[in-house]
């Protein structure tokens, strides 16, 4: 009985262990057909406070960018994101990087979001640091309905 219990435990071992060595290369596979480059922005970012972006196409044509966001701030689901990116070819002893611009309706909130920034790519991956506003049309007072603030988002 004894001998059998450790034949089962070899065996779950052996599956467990066999499963997982199958299954990283597909991840690595995977990982290395999805790098986020600022030059093909596809694929799914984050900024500082964990809201997502996932762009879902680009045309490298026009620019234009179509994806969802998510906020980790309040308003639950994915809102439809558009946009621009945008660049130059670079300037000999600048900084270069590639522009970016992008807005989220809210739906039902009623607010509009627009960023814009700078999106540069390093060893790692890629960074975007962009300026927003947020307006929205419920406020408790005249001057208090475009918000304004920073943030940085990073490739994963």
């Amino acid at each position: 009985m004894k001998r059998a219990g450790a034949v089962l435990v070899l065996l779950g071992l052996f599956a467990i262990n066999g499963s997982v060595s199958a299954k990283e290369p597909q991840k690595e596979a995977a990982g290395a057909a999805a790098v986020v480059r600022c030059g093909n922005p596809v694929g799914l970012w984050r900024n500082q406070m964990g809201s997502e972006m996932r762009i879902t196409s680009f045309n490298p044509s026009t620019g234009a960018i179509q994806g969802q966001y998510r906020t980790n701030g309040g308003a639950p689901g994915f809102y439809p994101l558009i946009g621009w990116v945008n660049s130059a070819p670079p300037a000999p002893g600048a900084n270069n990087a590639v522009t970016i611009a992008f807005s989220v309706r809210w739906g039902q909130i009623g607010s509009i979001t627009a960023w814009t920034g700078t999106c540069s790519d390093t060893s790692a991956g890629a960074g975007l640091r962009t300026l927003w506003h947020l307006s929205r049309p419920n406020s408790q007072f005249d001057w208090d309905h475009i918000l304004a603030g920073a943030d940085t988002f990073t490739s994963m």
